[in-house]
């Protein structure tokens, strides 16, 4: 009997360190329940984003300074990303049909397939900054682990990943974050940003040449802010950086809290307090800001 029940909790343990090490395609639970402010406040990035487009689109044909907008509309794809889109990756829509139709509509925005973005950043919760991570600040150089330099990670940011897209493909799907919906949705994601391309391309061109300025620089502002959330300090720890301002917090939704965020994932913005893990965790500056003055940028 007393082997039995060995055996029963060896297995048991087993199955528990594979949950763990697993990260799931998608969250246990469903989108959370959340007030109309919060609501509000989540998608204003978004609006924000798509305004400033819009008013690129109407003013270019009669104003050349209309491109003023362009990054105007690139600071808000950032937040819209590291904030919005972020938290429909760990809460997403409860219908299948909700959340294909959605992650087109946030891949138009982003301007890369949303479910991209999806399987990259369970892979990046999974391996935390390490160099297993798409998105890592480290990498390897003579049988060393050293920073990356940040103006190249993030001036070059369709390059940053050590790693190919096939590559990255071959891993998400040995550790389980890459199913076959996630391709799927993939391509049907690529295909609607290609006719959408297509359109601007036939139809608007200023509005293409400005899409592709505002996806350009957004995306180096969203490498530049993983960057300051990932500082390579000192490899395997800790897992990410926090800014602690309030009114940082209280403006961004609790987006300065990044550490607090890897260590408990499953939480909503609005339930994460600060809870500083390594002497090194906290940050002076915003994340955007902090990677100009960090010394290892070499």
């Amino acid at each position: 009997r007393t082997i039995f029940i060995k055996r029963r909790i060896a297995m048991a343990t087993n199955a528990q360190g594979s949950q763990v090490n697993r990260q799931p395609t998608e969250p246990s639970q469903p989108m959370k329940k959340i007030t109309l402010t919060q609501w509000t406040s989540l998608w204003i990035f978004p609006i924000l984003q798509v305004t400033t487009f819009a008013l690129f689109c109407l003013g270019i044909d009669q104003h050349f300074w209309a491109i003023l907008f362009l990054p105007l509309s690139a600071f808000f794809l950032n937040f819209s990303l590291h904030i919005t889109y972020h938290y429909t990756v760990h809460f997403p829509f409860k219908s299948a049909a909700l959340q294909q139709l959605a992650g087109i509509a946030k891949t138009l925005l982003m301007g890369l397939p949303f479910h991209y973005y999806l399987m990259s950043h369970w892979n990046h919760h999974k391996h935390n900054n390490g160099l297993d991570d798409f998105t890592t600040t480290w990498k390897a150089v003579d049988n060393q682990i050293v920073p990356k330099n940040v103006f190249i990670y993030a001036l070059f940011w369709p390059f940053s990943s050590s790693k190919s897209l096939p590559l990255q493909i071959e891993q998400g799907r040995k550790e389980g974050y890459c199913t076959p919906r996630v391709q799927k949705r993939m391509l049907m994601e690529l295909g609607a940003l290609l006719v959408w391309v297509a359109f601007m391309a036939l139809y608007a061109w200023p509005w293409l040449c400005g899409y592709y300025v505002m996806v350009y620089i957004g995306w180096m502002l969203i490498a530049l802010q993983n960057y300051g959330q990932h500082l390579p300090q000192q490899y395997g720890a800790p897992k990410a950086n926090t800014y602690l301002s309030r009114w940082y917090n209280w403006l961004f939704i609790n987006n300065g809290l990044h550490e607090e965020h890897h260590e408990e994932p499953a939480k909503s913005y609005w339930e994460l307090k600060p809870q500083a893990q390594t002497p090194h965790s906290v940050i002076a500056k915003p994340h955007l800001i902090e990677p100009f003055f960090h010394p290892k940028n070499n």
